[in-house]
C-alpha cells in the first residue's frame, strides 16, 4: 500500500465507517441491555413463577448478545485501523 495523503473524500468514508461500527455495537448493547431487563422482570413476576427458568434463558442470551457485539466491534476496530495505516 502506497503512503499518501487521504483525501477529504477518504477521511469522510473512514469517518463513516467508525461511526457505522460504533453504531452497531450500540444497537447490540441497547438489545442486550433489553434482554437482562426482560429477565429481570419475568425473575420478579410472581404470576410468572413457573416460568423462572425462561428467565434464565433470556438472561444468558442477553449476556452473550452483549459479548458478541463487543467482540464484532472489537474486530471491526482493527480492521478499520489496519486499511486505513
Amino acid at each position: 500500500m502506497q503512503n499518501k495523503e487521504l483525501t477529504l473524500r477518504d477521511q469522510l468514508a473512514i469517518d463513516r465507517t467508525r461511526l457505522a461500527n460504533q453504531r452497531t455495537l450500540l444497537a447490540m448493547l441497547r438489545t442486550a441491555l433489553y434482554l437482562v431487563l426482560m429477565s429481570l422482570t419475568i425473575w420478579s413476576l410472581n404470576a410468572l413463577e413457573d416460568l423462572r427458568w425462561v428467565s434464565g434463558l433470556v438472561l444468558i442470551a442477553g449476556i452473550v448478545t452483549g459479548a458478541i457485539g463487543l467482540v464484532l466491534w472489537n474486530n471491526q476496530r482493527k480492521r478499520i485501523l489496519r486499511a486505513y495505516k
